[in-house]
């Protein structure tokens, strides 16, 4: 089976796998090789697939599946708004609230206003929130 993961801004996944778990609109899903074909609607949540025995984790907003098999040879694509490994997930938010925090710093040279505090805490506890609903 082959698998496609894309996102919005970049492809997180493209290769060989033997199994994807994740859940759409209707429930959570297994596709196995020599799946029905199927298009769906994704919903918010982690995407499990598998790679020579080996999980792999990425965490994704709503988008699209689709699955084809034909002759034998069964491709999965998910087109996700938006797409993360678990390690990059919360690497990217707290990197985007530190970066606003250190240009509100250099505008007002050199203090932060207690808004943009409570706006970074609000931002790394949301990362965090989204990283433990994932399981991750």
């Amino acid at each position: 089976m082959y698998f496609d993961i894309i996102s919005k801004t970049n492809s997180i996944y493209s290769g060989p796998c033997e199994k994807v778990i994740l859940k759409t609109k209707s429930g959570e899903i297994t596709i196995l090789d020599g799946h029905q074909n199927l298009i769906s609607s994704l919903d918010i949540g982690q995407i499990r697939y598998f790679v020579d025995g080996t999980e792999n984790k990425v965490f994704s907003d709503e988008g699209f599946l689709e699955v084809a098999t034909n002759k034998d040879e069964t491709k999965v694509t998910v087109l996700a708004n938006r797409a993360s490994i678990p390690s990059e997930l919360f690497k990217e938010e707290i990197d985007r609230a530190v970066k606003a925090a250190e240009e509100e710093m250099t505008a007002k040279k050199g203090t932060i206003s207690e808004s943009v505090l409570i706006q970074l805490e609000k931002k790394i506890r949301y990362e965090k929130f989204l990283k433990d609903q994932a399981g991750l």
